[in-house]
């Protein structure tokens, strides 16, 4: 283009230029994977490579939950189910704990998890911060990641244990199938207690 900017004529579908020469490859996802060397028949994809629509999508940048961020393209591409950005590159990881821990490289048929990794829906939750009951605390981001069941925040960061009895001592690091314990580590319930104080006798 004379006395401007050379034409561009190979894009991602975030809008970013890769080449000013042709590309060889016509159909891409949002994380700049080539799909298909023939055009697609779907022009608006997820990040976890799911077509939306066979037309233009009129947003350009998505979380992992299919929530639309911008009309605009994004300088982020790899993002957690939380919207925190990780990495202004291609992801090699699409399915996130809420706790920002990769379980795969593909994408996952479930997108709203707990804290625990459990899976409660193959559909975007609208809750983003749980308790380790399952207990949902707020629709946005939680600014802690570790709970004891009593709801009290230990660290901004995952935990290595997910099984805490009340007094705030780690049983185990995986999820506990008991939610109620009495202060010496009996177990009452696999549902939350409703009650913090016990006598010895229970």
């Amino acid at each position: 283009q004379p006395g401007g900017t050379p034409f561009c004529l190979c894009f991602l579908c975030t809008g970013e230029c890769i080449s000013r020469y042709p590309c060889d490859c016509l159909c891409f996802l949002c994380t700049g994977e080539c799909i298909s060397r023939y055009p697609c028949d779907c022009l608006c994809f997820l990040c976890t490579g799911e077509c939306i629509s066979r037309y233009p999508c009129d947003c350009l940048c998505f979380l992992c939950t299919g929530e639309c961020i911008s009309r605009y393209p994004s300088d982020c591409l790899c993002f957690l189910c939380t919207g925190e950005c990780i990495y202004r590159y291609p992801c090699d990881c699409l399915c996130f704990l809420c706790t920002g821990e990769c379980i795969s490289r593909y994408p996952c048929d479930c997108l709203c998890f707990l804290c625990t990794g459990e899976c409660i829906s193959r559909y975007p939750c609208d809750c983003l911060c749980f308790l380790c009951t399952g207990e949902c605390i707020s629709r946005y981001p939680c600014d802690c990641l570790c709970f004891l069941c009593t709801g009290e925040c230990i660290s901004r960061y995952p935990c290595d244990c997910l099984c805490f009895l009340c007094t705030g001592d780690c049983i185990s690091r995986y999820p506990c199938d008991c939610l109620c314990f009495l202060c010496m580590g009996e177990c009452i319930s696999r549902y939350p207690c409703d009650c913090l104080c016990f006598l010895c006798t229970g």
